[in-house]
C-alpha cells in the first residue's frame, strides 16, 4: 500500500511537470487581450477615463474603456450596463453577477466573478475601488 502511494505521489509530480514545462492553456488572465487597442469602445461619460475587461468562461477577453465621474468603478459599471450585481446588506459593497451579460452563478457550479486592478487580483470588489486614469480592471469568470 505505501509503495502504491509513492508511486502515484510521485506519477502526480511527473505529470505537473509535464504541464508546467509544456505551458498548458488555461484561462486567459487579466491583461492579456489580444485585440487591437485602436478598436476598443468607449462608453460612459466623465473625466476619468480606466480600463474594463471581461474575461468569459472561453477564456476570450472583451474591453472597453470607461468614462465617469463616480466614485467607485461599481457604480461606473452599473451605470453603462456591463454589469449587474446585488449590494451585500451592511454596506459590503457589490456582488458582480454578471458581466458583460454573463451570469456566474455560484450556487449553481461554483462560478464567481474574480475582480483584478493592473494585473493583480484585487483585495476589495469593484464598489471599493476608485476609478482613476489610465488602470485596467478586470473581471476573470472562475470557477471553484
Amino acid at each position: 500500500m505505501k509503495r502504491k502511494i509513492i508511486f502515484m505521489s510521485l506519477l502526480l509530480v511527473v505529470l505537473l511537470a509535464g504541464a508546467v514545462l509544456t505551458g498548458c492553456d488555461g484561462p486567459t488572465l487579466p491583461g492579456e487581450y489580444q485585440g487591437d487597442p485602436a478598436n476598443i469602445p468607449t462608453v460612459g461619460e466623465g473625466d476619468i477615463t480606466f480600463r474594463l475587461e471581461v474575461t468569459d468562461p472561453d477564456g476570450d477577453v472583451t474591453a472597453w474603456y470607461v468614462r465617469t465621474n463616480y466614485d467607485n468603478v461599481g457604480d461606473a459599471l452599473l451605470a453603462v450596463n456591463l454589469i449587474a450585481g446585488d449590494y451585500f446588506a451592511g454596506g459590503m459593497g457589490l456582488l458582480v453577477v454578471s458581466a458583460n451579460g454573463i451570469i456566474a452563478d455560484f450556487n449553481a457550479d461554483g462560478a464567481w466573478w474574480g475582480v483584478y486592478v493592473d494585473g493583480e487580483m484585487s483585495a476589495v470588489g469593484v464598489s471599493g475601488i476608485t476609478p482613476e486614469d489610465g488602470i485596467t480592471v478586470a473581471l476573470v469568470y472562475s470557477v471553484g
